[in-house]
């Protein structure tokens, strides 16, 4: 029951999300404006980890599945981008890095910016 309750706390936001994108002149999608809703209504304590606990762990546990049209879809195109295949190794494995040191970062600043608070 609880991931079911957690479930549709997503698929709220999800939708809030998606009607901003909507709204907005800006060009980000919905879900993106979706979770970043979601860490503003945990950051506030409008809802608590816990309602999402359940439904957060099913979602992590399938994610490789969510990863499956993406490959299916580069085996398809493969013949279309064979020639530019080293550039996109290249631009992933930045990306990938930058996205990786930005993230560490980022929570390394949340922690102290926690431990400042209780302190």
């Amino acid at each position: 029951m609880k991931a079911t309750k957690g479930f549709f706390i997503f698929l709220f936001l999800l939708y809030i999300g998606n009607l901003l994108s909507i709204a907005l002149p800006i060009p980000i999608p919905g879900s993106v404006y979706g979770m970043v809703i979601l860490l503003l209504v945990l950051s506030f304590r409008w809802i608590s980890m816990e309602q999402i606990e359940d439904i957060t762990e099913i979602l992590l546990t399938h994610m490789p599945i969510l990863f499956l049209p993406g490959a299916a879809n580069i085996i398809i195109i493969y013949t279309d981008i064979k020639g530019e295949i080293l550039k996109l190794v290249i631009i992933t494995t930045v990306s990938t890095v930058l996205v990786m040191v930005s993230t560490g970062w980022t929570v390394q600043k949340m922690i102290q910016w926690q431990e400042a608070r209780k302190q």
